[in-house]
């Protein structure tokens, strides 16, 4: 996920990816990032550029290449943005198997953004769930979570 900061002027960037490859078939993993921008409104600012973005290839297809030796590759779909409290979230489904889903979910608080990619099958809450008891742990400075239109 660290590419999709390039430019935007973040200020730090920690990320963390945990993987089970022990399965043979498309891994499950969950990716975990926090940014920190100037202020509260750069971090609005990128990720009401990053929800723009995702709306706009709502419904597109992508072919996403897998970081194993065979160099897997699948063809995702890419689904409608789902708006929740300063939550939103994104899940994209592999075109011939419905189960296996890639869900984004993206915040801001504070100066600080948010950003979750969870990959597996048969996926529920989780991401939501994750990503609010993040949220619920940075200092706010008396401002929840930023909103953007």
């Amino acid at each position: 996920m660290a590419g999709s900061y390039d430019g935007s002027g973040y200020r730090d960037f920690y990320e963390v990816r945990l993987s089970d490859l022990t399965g043979g078939g498309p891994p499950h993993w969950v990716d975990q990032s926090a940014a920190t921008f100037d202020n509260d409104s750069a971090a609005s600012r990128f990720v009401a550029s990053q929800v723009a973005q995702w709306r706009r290839c709502a419904g597109r297809q992508l072919t996403y290449a897998y970081p194993r030796p065979d160099d897997w590759q699948d063809t995702y779909r890419i689904g409608e943005t789902i708006d929740s409290g300063c939550v939103t979230m994104i899940s994209n489904v592999i075109t011939g198997d419905k189960h296996y889903t890639d869900i984004r979910a993206l915040a801001a608080k504070s100066n600080v953004v948010v950003d979750l990619q969870f990959t597996g099958f048969d996926l529920t809450d989780e991401p939501a769930v994750a990503i609010n008891r993040i949220l619920d742990r940075i200092a706010s400075g008396g401002h929840e979570c930023a909103f953007w239109a």
